[in-house]
């Protein structure tokens, strides 16, 4: 049984309350001694504003796990001897706040969508434990989870016309630990903070054909986004892709 309960309240025509708490709950995995399944309390408040400067956004949530799981796999890490084998994290949290921001501006006969979200996030466990779990090994009460940014943002713009768009995207992620623990991250030790520009175009040739054009890490910047399985695993670099859309 998993309860659950949301709310809205407007507030006014422009202002809405919200919010929520759920039950989450994942099962160990079949045939694993010891395993435990994963339980959790999340909650969720924020509120809504319309007003002529744009929609805003705020939620504020919190995750109170009474027992993290994580299971070994090839792609974390973990060597034949390991995979499927399951850790029991215990108690963690994880809490945080998202914002967004919305706005479509008009000027010289073409329109302006403009929009900001970012979101915090922090994670920490709650007691100490011992894994064979690279990502975990020993651990201790206070210890950082990995590979939870603690920053991201993303920032869009655009111009539309009668028959065409131009669309862009900067996004910007913060590192993240290879392994929990606390303090600076070393180097080495992790993922690498990231900027990234990607650009979208689309032009309608007819009411039922339209071309449409993507350039993603425009910049082509190099970064690290992962260091499993074993060693450094490169971000998408610059690519390109360019399409035919007909409607019939």
């Amino acid at each position: 049984l998993l309860p659950g309960v949301g709310w809205h309240y407007a507030a006014s025509n422009t202002l809405s309350l919200l919010g929520g708490v759920h039950l989450g709950f994942s099962p160990s995995s079949p045939g694993l001694q010891d395993a435990e399944p994963e339980e959790a309390v999340n909650t969720e408040a924020g509120l809504r504003l319309f007003s002529p400067w744009g929609r805003w956004e705020w939620i504020a949530f919190y995750s109170d796990y009474s027992n993290l799981t994580a299971q070994c796999t090839f792609s974390s890490g973990c060597d034949d001897s390991q995979i499927g084998t399951q850790t029991n994290a215990g108690r963690a949290e994880v809490y945080g706040a998202e914002f967004g921001w919305q706005q479509s501006f008009s000027l010289l006969g073409l329109e302006w969508p403009l929009s900001l979200q970012y979101t915090y996030t922090r994670g920490t466990f709650r007691e100490a434990f011992q894994s064979t779990n690279p990502q975990y090994g020993a651990v201790v009460a206070g210890f950082e989870l990995p590979y939870l940014p603690e920053h991201r943002a993303q920032l869009n713009w655009g111009l539309l016309g009668q028959r065409w768009e131009l669309r862009q995207s900067i996004s910007r992620v913060s590192a993240m630990r290879d392994q929990a623990g606390e303090g600076p991250i070393a180097a080495g030790a992790g993922s690498d903070q990231a900027t990234v520009l990607d650009l979208a175009a689309r032009y309608e040739l007819s009411a039922a054909v339209s071309l449409h054009a993507r350039i993603d890490n425009l910049l082509d910047a190099e970064y690290v986004v992962a260091r499993r399985p074993f060693g450094a695993r490169p971000g998408k670099p610059r690519s390109a892709q360019l399409g035919l859309d007909w409607r019939f």
